[in-house]
């Protein structure tokens, strides 16, 4: 229980309660500090032209995840037929005595 009085600020004493929402917006500011910078390296994310490379980005990689899907299909049946093929081979040579 002291352990969540710690974390909550109404448990506290008014003092702490300022500390911490001082504390808050310290770093609230220092990450908008650091997201500004990013700001600069990729460009407005409202740019209707940034916005249609990711479109066009993602679509890439959802076609490339298809064919990736289709040809794991495609070798799982391969086993599972070799399989068939392997235990049939395994029962013609059980009932030649072999």
């Amino acid at each position: 229980m002291d352990h969540l009085s710690s974390i909550f600020a109404s448990k506290q004493p008014p003092e702490n309660t300022i500390k911490r929402i001082e504390a808050l917006e310290d770093l609230t500011q220092q990450l908008l500090d650091r997201l500004d910078g990013h700001d600069k390296l990729f460009g407005d994310l409202g740019d209707k032209s940034t916005l249609e490379a990711l479109l066009h980005r993602v679509q890439s990689l959802e076609q490339g995840a298809e064919k990736t899907d289709q040809r794991v299909t495609g070798t799982e049946e391969d086993i599972e037929a070799l399989k068939r093929m392997l235990e049939s081979l395994g029962n013609m040579d059980s009932g030649n005595g072999g």
